[in-house]
């Protein structure tokens, strides 16, 4: 039996999908079993996910939530667990480790769309290791949970309307989940709008497509509905989603947001962070916003051989296209010869408005724009022949997409870039591959006189493979690495510890009204609604402790400033970072 590394290789390269697919959720499990576990450790990392547990228990019938206008797939699902399992963080934890592995396959799914299955596996663990979703995975949160149905949203709408029809039952109830999951991902509408629209000008739509469409909306208003029932009950509107995009769109945001970054190349110099960092202090919290890292070389040999890789495939687009072009112009009537050129007008004035837009403030002119752009490229280059075109330019729209929103609003977070790791994987991945086959044409020329060396060096496509793999563990070992380093510890745990230290002091403290400038963490820990109560809201503590008796407070519970005087409170005691007042009858 032959154990050379060149048959083990092509042995490998000859798997059946069904393998790749078990090494990739073995994978993802073990993985995902690993962040869960941790996090169960670390407990809750960032104040919005009080609010998600705090409102997964009002779905589950056992509180009063808090902001119920919130996107609620996850804290829906988490209540779930909560009726029939257990009620407790992990339940949310858990719930988001579920997804992502979900995520992490359909990842692979999606670049099996285009390219090999050690390619497409390798693809699956850099979308996995990249920084930004290794330390967001399973925290709670819903950027990442919200990027993985993404995927599955976008990849049923290709493998539908290009592999089997059957697929497009699932494309609208996925992107009804999808946008429940996280409200921005509406904007999914455009790489979908796109697709649709391309596969009309190349195949057109039988009846039974147009069935199988309909039918999918049908179930997508379905799962939208009761949530929509619910919040037309609890907060006066079914569309609460539409008072938060006009603010978005109008980029009306107060300039005491703690996020508030008018740097509109801010996600595009920080990508290297994103991608993979070395950390300059010790502490989760690095992890979870990583703009302040060093940037880990891996990032920079990914981000260069990538950027090879989508140059070359660019300059082979366009010589393509300029033959072409020159060939119209010398022999095609006059009538289609100045339809190309009209058409190449409009895409370099589509692509002068799209670049001036970025100084404005609203980000819909520059998406419409953006949308018109590649449109205009698709039509420019669909006569071309150039295999998996569409799924190429709806990659590059949907990272657009979420790029440019991102970028045009004030507020920026580090895992808002989330939303963009799924398209700019995959062309990451074609960059990488196109490098490899650049590498493999090179390789091809070496002759040696051991004839097994010169057949593995001639086999393109597994040489090519094997560097986006090699790439892949390097960047998982030093993402893992980094994470393992620096949790557990328990970021929040001072709130939970003061939360026990009521309970301890008044046994009946459900029986009064509460205020806290931690008011989701304390909602969460203490089992009631815990009012608002930030002192910078108010002018003086005068005025502030007026509100708390206008409020009928009988405690108010300060995290990390314990230094003032509250008119009608006094002090009762404190923990570690927590300070109580009481009433003073």
């Amino acid at each position: 039996m032959d154990f050379s590394a060149n048959n083990i290789l092509n042995k490998i390269n000859k798997r059946p999908s069904k393998v790749f697919s078990i090494i990739v959720l073995i994978f993802a499990f073990f993985l995902t079993y690993f962040l869960v576990t941790l996090q169960i450790k670390v407990g809750i990392v960032y104040w919005d996910i009080y609010l998600y547990l705090n409102n997964a228990l009002m779905f589950a019938g056992m509180g009063e939530g808090y902001k119920m206008h919130l996107s609620p797939m996850i804290s829906f699902i988490t209540s779930l667990f909560y009726r029939y399992v257990h009620v407790g963080d992990g339940m949310l934890f858990g719930v988001c480790g579920i997804i992502f592995i979900t995520g992490i396959y359909g990842m692979f799914l999606l670049l099996k769309l285009r390219f090999s299955q050690l390619i497409s596996t390798a693809g699956a663990v850099i979308f996995a290791s990249l920084t930004i979703v290794l330390s967001w995975s399973v925290t709670g949160t819903l950027d990442v949970p919200a990027a993985c149905f993404s995927i599955w949203t976008i990849y049923f709408t290709v493998y539908g309307l290009e592999k089997d029809k059957r697929a497009l039952y699932l494309v609208f109830p996925m992107a009804a989940i999808t946008f429940l999951t996280r409200y921005t991902s509406g904007l999914l509408i455009l790489p979908m709008m796109f697709l649709f629209i391309a596969h009309y000008l190349e195949k057109g739509y039988q009846k039974e497509d147009l069935k199988k469409i309909a039918l999918g909306i049908v179930m997508g208003l379905l799962i939208f509905a009761p949530f929509m029932v619910f919040f037309n009950s609890a907060v006066g509107t079914p569309f609460p989603f539409l008072d938060q995009l006009d603010v978005s769109v109008e980029n009306n945001i107060s300039s005491r947001d703690p996020g508030l970054m008018p740097d509109k190349t801010y996600y595009l110099t920080h990508i290297p962070q994103f991608i993979s960092a070395n950390f300059r202090y010790n502490g989760y919290g690095a992890m979870l916003n990583p703009n302040q890292a060093e940037v880990n070389p891996i990032s920079y040999i990914l981000l260069i051989l990538g950027g090879i890789g989508l140059l070359l495939y660019a300059k082979g687009i366009l010589s393509k296209y300029y033959n072409q072009l020159k060939e119209t112009t010398k022999k095609a009537a006059s009538g289609k010869r100045n339809k190309h050129l009209i058409l190449l007008a409009s895409i370099i004035i589509l692509l002068v408005l799209f670049i001036a837009s970025f100084w404005g403030d609203s980000y819909l002119i520059t998406e419409l724009l953006m949308f018109g752009l590649i449109m205009g490229l698709y039509l420019a280059f669909r006569k071309l022949e150039i295999k998996h075109l569409n799924l190429d330019l709806v990659m590059v729209m949907f990272f657009l997409t979420y790029f440019i929103s991102h970028s045009l609003l004030s507020v920026k977070v580090d895992r808002y870039f989330i939303t963009m790791v799924p398209p700019m994987v995959y062309l990451m991945i074609l960059g990488l591959n196109c490098t490899g086959n650049m590498m493999g044409d090179l390789l091809k020329k070496i002759k040696t006189k051991n004839i097994k060396l010169n057949q593995f060096l001639s086999r393109k496509k597994l040489l090519s493979g094997l560097l986006v793999m090699f790439l892949a563990i390097m960047l998982f070992v030093s993402s893992f690495n980094a994470y393992e380093q620096r949790v557990p510890y328990d970021i929040y745990g001072y709130v939970e510890e003061g939360a026990k230290w009521l309970q301890e002091y008044d046994p009946d403290y459900q029986d009064k009204i509460i205020y806290s400038n931690q008011w989701p963490g304390y909602s969460w820990f203490l089992r009631m609604n815990v009012e608002r109560g930030f002192m910078p809201d108010f002018n003086t503590t005068d005025e502030f402790s007026q509100m708390l008796v206008e409020g009928n407070a009988t405690y108010y519970i300060s995290i990390n400033n314990g230094s003032f005087e509250l008119r009608d409170y006094e002090k009762i005691g404190n923990t570690s970072h927590v300070f109580f007042y009481k009433r003073i009858t």
